[in-house]
């Protein structure tokens, strides 16, 4: 299991990310199995709607915060072990923050073969107008982010999520450039033992 948050989204309306997540996948396909809206499944969590009027009635430029918890294909969470992780998500990243203060849209895929639950939070407190940002910038929130992802690993008797060692990591920016030649260059060096 690895959850990630989406970096440069969440500016919009929530028409966008909605849409995304309840219909077709980015390519334009209907998704098969069709997405499963979990807030109505195996949640209390605020609706849909809740979510799209804190998004669009959001004066300021971030509206919201969206990301994924992926799982392998070999790693099938039951139903009781995805309401438990959601309970935890919420203890984790909004505490003493019940759902009437800042619900989350939670909808699950499965068209690529493994399961995945993508979430949306608004990023306004209900009750109060307030900014709200369950993942501010920073190696704190980042570290956060990592120690959930290995405490729900280790609860779930799943492997951990270890980054190699030989792939480099780059930023939106770095992506396509001279970066990433160079690192596929070392790599295939290393590989065949001439460095």
């Amino acid at each position: 299991m690895i959850i990630k948050v989406f970096k440069n989204v969440g500016k919009g309306p929530s028409r966008g990310a909605i849409n995304y997540l309840l219909g077709k996948d980015a390519n334009g396909k209907e998704r098969n199995p069709p997405p499963v809206l979990l807030n109505e499944v195996t949640t209390s969590e605020g609706s849909k709607d809740a979510v799209a009027f804190l998004i669009d009635s959001n004066k300021r430029q971030n509206k919201y915060t969206s990301g994924v918890i992926s799982f392998r294909d070999d790693e099938k969470p039951t139903a009781k072990q995805i309401q438990e992780i959601l309970k935890d998500f919420r203890k984790t990243f909004l505490p003493n923050l019940d759902e009437n203060r800042a619900p989350v849209l939670w909808v699950m895929h499965k068209e690529k073969g493994n399961v995945e639950l993508h979430f949306v939070v608004a990023k306004q407190d209900a009750k109060t107008g307030k900014a709200l940002n369950i993942a501010p910038p920073g190696p704190a929130s980042q570290k956060l982010f990592e120690d959930f992802q290995k405490v729900q690993n280790d609860k779930l008797g799943f492997k951990q999520v270890v980054p190699s060692l030989l792939k480099a990591q780059f930023d939106t920016f770095e992506k396509g450039t001279r970066k990433e030649k160079f690192s596929a260059y070392l790599v295939s060096k290393v590989k065949n033992n001439e460095i």
